[in-house]
């Protein structure tokens, strides 16, 4: 309670002082002009002490002058009277800039290189990367599309929707609503601040590829997901991210990427 009634008092001494000091700005010319008939009267009485010595603090014009540079520069002092130091405070966390709601919640993609890898289909029709290869034959290879959530501030965990359109010279062979994500219960990606989330882009060797769709909306119906062909070899994948808040569903991205196409015997490549 002590240091906001100082502060109050500071503050109305302040403006006592610059209501002083307009005082003096404004009686300025009415000083000066009795300062001149002062001086005038000094002339006709300097040869008398005593009388030098009562026009000069009696009240007359150098009186009356010297009270308002006084009371000028009292107004100055309390206008600048000493303030308190200011405390430096240590930079907010992230989540504490969240928590008090100074910063929007936000995301921030980071595109990585995108990956050729052997997949394996599970029962519940989603995909995982196999990296130990004793059965060859039923692993599939793929293309995928990486990407990775930056902690920066306001960042929050979201929900990621793959889009995916395969172009040739323009022309619009193929459209996947929703892309598959690798290790994802359902059609979209759990993405929490930090982590690194990967969607198939094409699945086969050069000879037959195929797109894949995925039907998993919800755990209620779950359903086999859709391979799709293409009339001719895309040499174009367009990928448009859709990016939720994971609180409240709210959409707070749409990103786009762009990727060339290359077939060869090996397999698909993107870059």
């Amino acid at each position: 309670m002590l240091r906001p009634a100082m502060r109050i008092l500071k503050r109305t001494i302040q403006m006592l002082g610059w209501v002083l000091l307009v005082l003096g700005v404004l009686t300025l010319p009415v000083v000066l002009t009795t300062l001149g008939d002062s001086v005038a009267g000094w002339l006709h009485w300097f040869t008398t002490s005593e009388q030098f010595f009562i026009r000069l603090m009696g009240g007359g014009g150098v009186g009356v002058s010297v009270s308002y540079i006084v009371i000028t520069v009292i107004g100055l002092l309390l206008i600048y009277l000493p303030r308190e130091p200011r405390v430096p405070q240590p930079p907010r966390r992230p989540e504490e800039e969240e928590r008090r709601g100074d910063v929007a919640p936000t995301v921030r993609l980071r595109q990585l290189e995108p990956r050729a890898i052997y997949v394996e289909r599970r029962a519940d029709g989603g995909y995982d990367e196999h990296t130990d290869r004793p059965e060859i034959n039923r692993l599939r290879f793929a293309t995928v599309a990486s990407f990775r959530s930056e902690p920066v501030a306001g960042a929050v965990d979201v929900f990621a929707h793959a889009r995916i359109t395969f172009y040739d010279n323009g022309d619009e062979l193929q459209r996947i609503d929703d892309g598959c994500w690798l290790g994802a219960a359902f059609d979209h990606a759990e993405m929490p601040v930090g982590a690194t989330r990967e969607v198939i882009v094409l699945i086969g060797n050069g000879g037959e590829p195929r797109a894949i769709q995925d039907n998993r909306r919800d755990a209620g119906h779950p359903r086999d997901p859709t391979p799709r062909g293409f009339e001719r070899r895309p040499s174009t994948a367009v990928m448009e991210l859709i990016l939720s808040d994971r609180r409240d569903d709210a959409i707070l991205a749409n990103l786009r990427y762009r990727y060339r196409l290359s077939f060869a015997p090996a397999g698909i490549f993107i870059a």
